[in-house]
């Protein structure tokens, strides 16, 4: 077995390793609204970014 060899094997386990990583992000995202958050109302941020939009949410300010 060579460095090359070696390499390979390093790479498809990193692509499975990322791979395995990006589903279960997709899976805690789509599951997280039952912890009453709502990553969804994001989407469209960068596309609704005048200065006339309305907010994605309101902003509280918290007391001193």
């Amino acid at each position: 077995m060579n460095v090359l060899e070696l390499a390979g094997y390093a790479y498809y386990i990193t692509i499975i390793v990322l791979a395995i990583g990006l589903l279960y992000y997709i899976w805690y995202v789509h599951t997280d609204k039952s912890r009453g958050e709502d990553y969804e109302k994001y989407g469209r941020l960068a596309l609704d970014d005048r200065i006339d939009d309305d907010f994605v949410e309101k902003n509280e300010k918290k007391g001193d």
